[in-house]
């Protein structure tokens, strides 16, 4: 009896309290009205028998006051989306070992937000003596109360927001995680792109945040993109005994000679006490089939070209011998085991396979020695050509392979390209581009660049070298010059020699002065990149950006 009416108020409790995403939100509700809350995260670490005091600011930014209240519950996982849902705390059930009951806030305490203010909530933790080591989860949800007599529809439309609290009590604390899965959507893709699928589970028993990175390389092991995971993020915590399943989506930039298999490495590093890692990784073909049937169509006639080209060296190496066309096939049908005598084949003279070569050469010298004046050497050149045809057709098609084979080498092995990368968290989709990633990675955590704060215009990078990583290297430079780069980006697939600043009339001056910074970018006036209330500097940067 007491176990259904357990059951039964635990399924009315959690109708009435909306289910959350792992992300604390600052805001869902009806478009009348304007809640936030901060900080929406409490991580935290305790001791057996310690109390924290510390409050929480709900903001109104709404022309009218609010009357908000603040109710603590326990917070579990939900499936393996980085979803979550708010557990009501029933007392009788738990007996307060829940961090929710540890949370010192009246339900009932009405508080008023005055239009467009702001308020703060002091709240308590009180962790008992007896508390569990580990990980221990709540939440508090601020929000309108509707009336006592509403239905469940205006229950629904009521504004709340949530603050998270992860909660680490000292202990006998286990931190163990692992790579469940790590797998790619499309095997074999047209462009270079792909969907990637990672499942993180958390065995321990404290909440852990994996952090890496997934790094693609094409087959000759250059880097082509990196994804980075949880680097100075907060929403891919895993709680406890839960997977948690992170989904990434690369676009390269696209170039027929990067075909081929492809490999995404993932490694991973996690854990407060001791630092443990957990890496896999899984392969791609990136196998666009126009270009793929133009490269066996050429990889074909290159090799028939071969075959000729042989076949023509060895009838003129037979030639030279003194077998006339023809001859040495109606030997070998007639006899295949008969030998072939002096008489037939003249073996005295030519036996090696450079002779043809080392022939042409004497008689290119003897023609040059019997003219005379410049007529006659273009003459006897001219004839020596078109005897030689063969030869000059075949050396002529083999610097040309080889030059091509010389470019599509330096071309995959470039070390890095442009590309673009999109991180789903159940909130939203971050979408970072390659020159991002860079700048991230160069300034460090502290994701900030210490530049002009009263700029009166906007600088957007543009990289056009065709080497990545340009616009973030110029980023920092300019940094150290006093100016603040809004915007990174690349053109992918557009090379420039000089890099160009394009301004609007108005920034003559700060456009020349960017111009000595760059070394000598080319300025060029225009107004269509601008507005009146902003007004900007774009830079595309060229490969003269490579040397400076």
């Amino acid at each position: 009896m007491i176990s259904t009416l357990h059951r039964s108020v635990r399924l009315y409790v959690l109708v009435a309290f909306i289910l959350a995403t792992f992300v604390p939100i600052g805001a869902v509700a009806q478009e009348s009205l304007s809640l936030s809350v901060t900080p929406t995260l409490f991580e935290m670490s305790a001791t057996k028998g310690q109390m924290w005091q510390s409050n929480i600011k709900v903001i109104n930014t709404n022309t009218f006051p609010l009357t908000v209240y603040a109710r603590p519950v326990n917070f579990a996982p939900r499936g393996e989306s980085g979803q979550g849902k708010f557990v009501p705390i029933l007392s009788d059930v738990t007996e307060g070992s829940t961090l929710a009951e540890w949370i010192q806030l009246d339900p009932e305490t009405p508080y008023t937000i005055e239009p467009e203010q702001s308020l703060t909530i002091p709240f308590t933790i009180d962790v008992p003596e007896d508390a569990a080591p580990g990980g221990h989860f709540a939440a508090v949800l601020v929000g309108t109360k509707p009336p006592e007599s509403s239905d469940r529809l205006e229950i629904r439309t009521s504004q709340i927001v949530t603050s998270l609290f992860f909660l680490r009590i000292e202990g006998d604390v286990v931190e163990d995680g692992r790579i469940r899965s790590f797998s790619v959507a499309n095997r074999f893709a047209t462009r270079p792109e792909a969907e990637f699928d990672l499942r993180f589970e958390n065995r321990g028993n404290v909440h852990i945040q994996p952090q890496g990175q997934i790094t693609i390389y094409n087959m000759w092991g250059k880097e082509r993109g990196v994804i980075p995971i949880n680097l100075q993020t907060h929403f891919g915590n895993v709680l406890p005994d839960s997977i948690r399943n992170f989904q990434f989506s690369w676009q390269g930039e696209f170039s027929v000679t990067d075909i081929g298999r492809y490999t995404a490495k993932v490694a991973l590093a996690y854990g407060n006490d001791v630092r443990q890692f957990s890496d896999s990784e899984v392969t791609f073909w990136v196998v666009p089939l126009k270009p793929l049937l133009l490269t066996l169509l050429i990889v074909g006639l290159i090799v028939m070209f071969i075959v000729w080209a042989i076949r023509s060296y060895v009838r003129r190496m037979l030639a030279l011998a003194g077998v006339a066309p023809g001859t040495y096939s109606r030997l070998a049908t007639a006899d295949r085991t008969r030998n072939v005598s002096r008489g037939d084949v003249n073996l005295s003279s030519y036996q090696t396979i450079s002779s043809p070569i080392r022939t042409g050469f004497l008689d290119l010298r003897t023609q040059f020695h019997k003219v005379d004046g410049v007529v006659d050497v273009a003459h006897a050149l001219s004839s020596f050509i078109k005897t030689y045809n063969r030869f000059f057709i075949a050396f002529t098609v083999l610097v040309t392979i080889a030059v091509g084979l010389f470019f599509y080498i330096k071309t995959v092995t470039v070390d890095s390209r442009s590309f673009e990368v999109a991180i789903e968290n159940p909130s939203q989709v971050i979408n970072l581009s390659s020159e991002e990633i860079i700048l991230s990675e160069k300034i460090g955590e502290s994701n900030t660049l210490s530049a002009s704060t009263t700029q009166p215009f906007t600088i957007t990078l543009v990289n056009t070298s065709g080497q990545s990583g340009v616009a973030a290297e110029t980023a920092v430079r300019l940094a150290s010059k006093g100016y603040a780069v809004q915007t990174l980006s690349t053109e992918a697939g557009r090379i420039d020699k000089r890099s160009v600043i394009v301004y609007d009339p108005a920034l003559t001056d700060s456009a020349l002065a960017l111009s000595s910074v760059l070394g000598g970018a080319l300025p060029s006036a225009t107004t269509e990149t601008t507005t009146e209330s902003n007004p900007a500097i774009v830079i595309y940067l060229g490969r003269d950006q490579l040397s400076n």
